[in-house]
């Protein structure tokens, strides 16, 4: 024997139902007392039937707008809290999207060294075997140096103070290469590549003496790199 599944109704349509009944009911209830107050000859000279068909007719009335009433309610209230659900997933996506620090794959790391003088060189990046190094001499000079292995290439393309443009290739590191080709004032790009086909691209600048509104006296070294893992 097959057994019949009723479907039942949803949450809001059952709510809706009740309150549909309440609303009959207390309509009900007021329209007799409103028909008790009445004459009966005025009832049946303006309905031209009696007191109890007065009374459901106003009762029917009254319940069908409140039934309407509560429809038109439900609607908003349901719009209304998609409408904020869609607002937080929005506002949560955008957080993350504004922490993230991959994109596509890609690790973006930003640089910011703000150095006192005589500053002895460090590592200050590491990724897939380049290591960014930076310190500053005790005369405000900065220093900043690339090392990698044996295989890695490297390309740069700088400018110095003044407009003085350089270029520096590395085919394979054998010491640390000078990425301010001797300038106390500058920037550049530099593009880094190993034989497992990673690749990190850093845009950088090195300045002597930034005073960062008199709260530094040495050097700086800012830039951001991108390493494609």
């Amino acid at each position: 024997m097959r057994r019949q599944f009723v479907k039942l109704p949803s949450p809001a349509m059952g709510v809706a139902i009740i309150a549909l009944f309440v609303a009959l009911g207390g309509t009900g209830y007021a329209a007799s007392q409103v028909a008790g107050s009445r004459p009966t000859a005025a009832l049946k000279s303006t309905h031209g039937s009696s007191d109890t068909k007065a009374d459901k007719k106003i009762a029917k009335t009254t319940a069908t707008g409140v039934f309407k009433s509560l429809i038109g309610h439900a609607t908003v209230a349901v719009a209304k809290h998609a409408t904020t659900a869609d607002t937080a997933t929005n506002a949560g996506n955008a957080t993350n999207a504004g922490n993230a620090n991959t994109v596509g794959g890609a690790t973006v790391t930003k640089i910011f060294e703000k150095l006192p003088a005589s500053t002895s060189t460090a590592p200050i990046y590491s990724q897939d075997g380049l290591v960014l190094s930076a310190g500053c001499t005790g005369a405000g000079a900065p220093i900043l140096t690339a090392s990698g292995p044996s295989t890695g290439e490297m390309q740069v393309h700088g400018v110095a103070n003044g407009g003085t443009a350089f270029g520096l290739e590395n085919n394979g590191f054998v010491v640390p290469k000078d990425l301010t080709n001797g300038q106390t004032t500058g920037g550049g790009s530099l593009s880094y590549a190993n034989t497992s086909g990673q690749v990190v691209t850093v845009t950088y600048g090195f300045d002597n003496n930034p005073n960062f509104g008199s709260t530094n006296a040495g050097c700086a070294i800012t830039g951001m790199a991108i390493a494609s893992g």
